[in-house]
């Protein structure tokens, strides 16, 4: 069962460092269930905002935050991965579920909360 309490770049370091399954929420929509053998680890590299080395921030980015930029741009990578770092830890939330067969129980999950970026 996924724990329901909500979790920012503020209180990261209560996720256990064990493995399990994960969901990030837009206040109450779940935008994305993710999986890892390290729970804080892979939570914490979701606030990086680095697009080049994270997957997630690379959805996010293009989803919801490249739309704000009204066509301007933003030419310089660090720039776009200080961007999306700043909105991820102004806006996301976290919660997760402690399990031995996270990679069943992602899909499980994927299924039944039908993420926006990433669903079945």
């Amino acid at each position: 069962m996924l724990n329901t309490q909500k979790i920012n770049f503020s209180n990261i370091s209560n996720v256990p460092l064990i493995g399990g399954i994960y969901a990030i929420w837009l206040i109450d929509e779940c935008i994305y269930v993710g999986k890892s053998g390290e729970l804080r680890k892979r939570i914490r590299s979701h606030f990086n905002g680095g697009r080049g080395g994270d997957q997630f921030c690379l959805y996010l980015f293009d989803s919801y935050i490249k739309t704000s930029l009204d066509g301007k741009g933003a030419e310089i990578t660090k720039q776009l991965n200080n961007l999306t770092k700043e909105w991820a830890r102004k806006k996301l939330t976290f919660t997760y579920a402690e399990c031995e067969d996270y990679s069943f129980q992602e899909n499980i999950f994927r299924k039944s909360m039908k993420p926006t970026l990433n669903p079945l």
